[in-house]
């Protein structure tokens, strides 16, 4: 908490006027009656840029990395540790997650159970797309129906 009272806006603005003159912190303190240390402050703080000085450790991986991260876990279904073999910084495994935890869009699901893909279940679905992929006729007639209810 404050020890005296805040600074006023005319206060404020007449200790950037008598700044300006070039008057040491101790007279501009002496001719508003407020302490060194207040106008010091003020000073300091109206100099100094908006932005707090971001304190502590970098991380290994920053924002711009965090997306193909985030397409290794999901495409690869890799797990953390084997995704960080694959970087070449070699993070932590525990860093990986934070980072997977931080991602605003991510949301963990599990999967629905259902029946795997076997290779002739593929066979069939190949054999259905090709029938209809090389059959012209099929396409044209269902381009023509549809053109025809719409008029």
């Amino acid at each position: 908490m404050p020890r005296g009272k805040l600074l006023t806006e005319a206060a404020c603005e007449r200790i950037k006027v008598l700044k300006e003159d070039i008057l040491s912190n101790r007279e501009i303190a002496k001719r508003l009656k407020r302490t060194e240390g207040a106008t010091r402050k003020f000073l300091k703080k109206s100099t100094r840029s908006q932005r707090p000085k971001k304190v502590g450790r970098h991380s290994i991986i920053d924002e711009r990395n965090a997306r193909p991260l985030f397409r290794l876990s999901v495409t690869r279904n890799l797990s953390a540790k084997k995704i960080a073999d694959v970087l070449p910084r070699r993070p932590s495994a525990s860093t990986i997650l934070r980072v997977l935890r931080k991602i605003c869009y991510a949301k963990y699901s599990k999967r629905k159970p259902a029946p795997a893909l076997k290779p002739h279940h593929k066979v069939v679905r190949m054999k259905f797309a090709n029938k209809f992929a090389d059959s012209s006729k099929y396409w044209k007639s269902a381009v023509l129906l549809t053109k025809r209810n719409s008029i």
